[in-house]
């Protein structure tokens, strides 16, 4: 199963998804599905080709720039579409790009015609399976109405949106040994970013509200992008 979850927050955006990958016989394997680049920007991928998301990552490392990067992913997309002629290639990528001293959201998606950017103007975004998606949105949307994310720190609603995940996690398909490997969180800032791989212990609790849980001796903490890469 995949599932990816995009929120804005007040003073920055957050990328979260989950690490398990299963084949249609039911074999799983650990993957990872978002990505972040010091020169400004970061990705994640859901769709029917795990290596094609991989090549994507690989391939954002070279001649890429903040400014262009999400036409640069539509591009290279084409390109894949193109050389799996065999096969359907279906994706969908969130990208989050730093910009004139913002985070700006692009969703991505495969077409019979190629791939195009698109802004995302909407506070959050759920891609993936079904039915983990329904869940997700579910709850992202509560809490929007009982507390706006998108007027609260990053670092605030970051547990929340773990404890989203997860639990919406537990009901796609194949989830097994998910808890196994974890997720994936990265906040991106304009100036910065914070990215934690393979969370397995609790940040919040998700029940009726959320329960923050000390996180002890691993607060978050940023690292700047590459000044001479933002534009």
């Amino acid at each position: 199963m995949t599932l990816l979850i995009f929120v804005r927050c007040k003073n920055g955006c957050i990328l979260a998804a989950d690490r398990k990958a299963t084949a249609d016989s039911g074999y799983s394997r650990e993957e990872m599905k978002c990505q972040v680049y010091g020169k400004g920007w970061a990705v994640a991928g859901a769709g029917n080709s795990a290596s094609a998301i991989q090549k994507l990552f690989a391939d954002l490392n070279d001649g890429v720039t903040a400014l262009n990067v999400e036409q640069r992913i539509a591009d290279k997309l084409g390109e894949y579409i193109q050389i799996m002629k065999g096969m359907k290639l279906e994706a969908e990528f969130i990208v989050l790009v730093a910009r004139n001293g913002n985070v700006e959201a692009h969703a991505v998606r495969t077409s019979e015609l190629g791939a195009y950017p698109r802004l995302i103007t909407a506070p959050f975004l759920c891609l993936g399976e079904e039915t983990p998606q329904i869940v997700a949105d579910h709850y992202v949307k509560r809490r929007l109405k009982e507390k706006e994310f998108t007027a609260r720190d990053s670092i605030d609603v970051a547990p929340e949106v773990l404890a989203i995940l997860k639990w919406a996690c537990e009901e796609g398909t194949y989830v097994g040994d998910q808890p196994n490997y974890g997720l994936d969180i990265i906040i991106l800032h304009n100036d910065g970013y914070y990215c934690q791989r393979r969370v397995k212990e609790e940040w919040a609790i998700l029940k009726t509200d959320y329960v923050p849980v000390s996180r002890g001796s691993s607060p978050i903490v940023f690292q700047k992008f590459d000044a001479e890469a933002l534009p």
